[in-house]
């Protein structure tokens, strides 16, 4: 019995091995999909690169001082990152905001079929500092089962050389206490620079005076005096101090090139020097220290053990991924120059506290603690509010809030053979809710997830009161949207149509096969055609320089049209004599004086969705009808009649008066 087990035992150790034989994975693959002229707004795609000056391989990358941007693009089956490893001793200060990552994702919003990871390396700027060992590898751990599953590359980066050396200007020390392999920093950003090593000894003369003074070395040789020397471009100078032990390498070094001032001072002591901690796997955190979030002052708290309050470090960064490199920058040994420090005060003299305004990689660090994370905040996403919470890892967002991540909003255009330029509108949504819309609109539906928790890729489907599903256009490729800095985002038009249940957007999670679908519930209706009304005529006369005329339209329909005024086929605007009134389904013209040139045909135009009516006015300016002035005559010479049979009425009463009196005098 224990021979049969141990032979099953044997059986599944060798089927386990063939299976892990049988394995094969296949490396990320890298390349140069895009670059940027200096003094050039557009990107260029294609297989030009040479043309430019731009000289690559599969490991190495030449990128002359005229290329000012450049996207190289990794792509694998499987969640993917860069891991950037710049200089030691190079000043990050002037690249920190240059260097982005950007993922994105290939596949059909199921889990049935392959899928394409992508991670775009974006490099922005004019400083040599990007020159340096770029890593594409696999996020997380891989238990060891398929090995190492990264691929590395170098990017020379001329840019505003020179200065060529890495870090020109700079004393850096070295140590030689353990044997081996000795590196003395002197990288360059381009590969063709001469470089050259020199030592400083002291030269004793026949009259026993001495003298100070540097010396050239060799390299590249067996025959050094001092060590065997060889330079890579890449790392500096290796020096091998296990050769001949009677011969000392400690001492000043400089390295030079024939532009000026471009000197790297290198110091070789044998003594140890401490290496600051490049992203420690465990936190430094003491009693009495914390890292936590305030909820109801929506701060960044981070407090010491003992009575000095801590630094807050910070990299503002555009992605998960993005952030992975910010977190590896907080660590360099000059972090003091990143320009990043803390921000806003706390109650307590230990404790340094930072309002949360977006996302990014922070690092605290103080008496008692050392404390690193990659933070994200949903503020200003949830139901249109400014609410802001942040989540410290994937594990905190439940299915609820992976949907509040995600924002879409809809555009309601018109039919492409309107006569007329109108205007579109927008409806926004953050929750899920339902939309009234009608046959036939064209909407144009915008899906823009959280750019820390999703990557780029967005696709599309309709789903059908059917319960079916259609894609509603071929999944994108990312490529076509290779710039976005700030959210992934992707548009898709619609037609709406009475058997449609919903829109739905499928946002795939930067780091696993996952996808969070938002969904957009449609209501969707018939419209009826529209109807003009006015209060007005049709013909209307107007005398000249009458003032302060108007014209009335009033449209009906469902959904409301939108309505114009049209003079000779072009769209009345207002201007200095005359006020064009937009209203709810209405529009008035009203004119300040009735001048010649107001004279015309206006044509009210009503128009939805469903088709449009037209409603002709004629407006009439003269100067006056006959009839007007015959009128005008007649009243003028009955009037005057008038006044002259009341005067001699008068007159013959006085008369008549007068005659009367002198009879009765007489």
């Amino acid at each position: 019995m224990l021979v049969n087990f141990r032979y099953f035992v044997f059986l599944v150790i060798l089927l386990l091995n063939n299976g892990h034989e049988s394995v094969t994975i296949d490396l990320p693959q890298v390349e140069m999909v895009a670059w940027l002229e200096t003094d050039d707004y557009k990107w260029k795609y294609g297989n030009e690169m040479e043309l430019q000056g731009i000289s690559y391989n599969k490991t190495t990358f030449i990128i002359p001082s005229d290329i000012h941007g450049l996207i190289i693009s990794c792509n694998a089956s499987y969640p993917i990152e860069w891991i950037f490893i710049p200089d030691e001793h190079l000043d990050l200060s002037v690249m920190v905001f240059s260097l982005y990552t950007i993922p994105a994702r290939e596949g059909d919003g199921s889990r049935q079929n392959p899928f394409l990871f992508i991670m775009k390396l974006l490099i922005y700027g004019d400083t040599n500092g990007f020159s340096g060992k770029y890593i594409c590898k696999k996020t997380g751990e891989d238990n060891g089962v398929f090995g190492d599953l990264s691929s590395e590359i170098y990017i020379f980066w001329e840019g505003n050389s020179p200065p060529y050396l890495m870090g020109y200007g700079k004393t850096v020390k070295v140590s030689s206490y353990k044997k081996g392999s000795l590196r003395l920093p002197c990288a360059v950003s381009f590969p063709e620079i001469d470089v050259f090593l020199q030592k400083k000894i002291n030269v004793t003369h026949k009259d026993n005076t001495t003298e100070i003074k540097f010396i050239d070395l060799e390299f590249n040789t067996n025959t050094s005096a001092y060590a065997l020397i060889t330079y890579d471009p890449t790392l500096g100078f290796i020096m091998d101090n296990t050769i001949d032990k009677n011969i000392s390498i400690d001492g000043e070094y400089k390295c030079l090139t024939n532009e000026k001032d471009d000197v790297v001072t290198v110091i070789v002591t044998p003594e140890q020097i401490v290496v600051p901690v490049s992203n420690p796997e465990k936190d430094k955190l003491d009693r009495g220290a914390s890292l936590a979030y305030n909820e109801s002052t929506q701060q960044l708290v981070c407090c010491s053990s003992s009575n000095k309050a801590p630094n807050i470090y910070v990299f503002y960064c555009i992605s998960y991924a993005h952030c992975k490199i910010g977190l590896s920058l907080l660590y360099h040994s000059m972090i003091e120059k990143l320009k990043l420090y803390r921000y806003g005060h706390s109650t307590n003299e230990n404790c340094a506290s930072m309002y949360m305004y977006q996302g990014g990689a922070y690092r605290c660090l103080g008496d008692g603690i050392d404390v690193s994370r990659v933070i994200f905040s949903n503020w200003g996403l949830i139901n249109g509010t400014y609410r802001r919470s942040i989540y410290w890892s994937w594990s905190d967002i439940n299915t609820q809030e992976q949907q509040n991540l995600i924002t879409m909003y809809v555009q309601v255009l018109h039919k492409p053979s309107t006569s007329l330029h109108l205007n579109p509108y927008w409806h926004y949504q953050n929750a899920v809710n339902s939309n009234t819309f009608y046959t036939g609109q064209n909407i144009s539906f915008n899906c823009q997830p959280v750019m820390f928790y999703f990557s780029d890729g967005i696709i599309w489907k309709i789903k059908w009161k059917n319960n079916t599903e259609t894609a509603l256009i071929p999944p994108p490729s990312p490529y076509d949207n290779s710039l976005w800095f700030f959210m992934p985002s992707q548009s898709s038009y619609v037609i709406i149509s009475t058997q449609i249940h919903s829109v739905n957007c499928f946002a795939p999670i930067w780091n696993s096969t996952d996808w969070v679908r938002k969904e957009y519930i449609i209501t969707a209706k018939d419209p009826t055609k529209p109807t003009i009304s006015s209060p007005d005529d049709t013909e209307l006369y107007w005398t000249l320089n009458d003032t302060v005329k108007s014209i009335h339209c009033f449209g009906t329909g469902d959904p409301l049209p939108e309505l114009r005024w049209l003079k000779n086929g072009k769209i009345v605007e207002s201007s200095h004599n005359v006020d064009v009134n937009y209203g709810n389904a209405s529009v008035s013209l009203t004119f300040h004086v009735a001048e010649y040139n107001v004279h015309g045909s206006y044509l009210c135009v009503a128009e939805n969705i469903l088709d449009k009516t037209e409603k002709m006015f004629n407006v009439y300016v003269e100067e006056g009808h006959p009839w007007v002035a015959t009128v005008t005559i007649t009243c003028i010479v009955l009037t005057f009649l008038t006044i002259l049979a009341v005067l001699g009425w008068r007159i013959k009463i006085n008369h008549d008066t007068a005659s009367e009196l002198r009879w009765r005098t007489s």
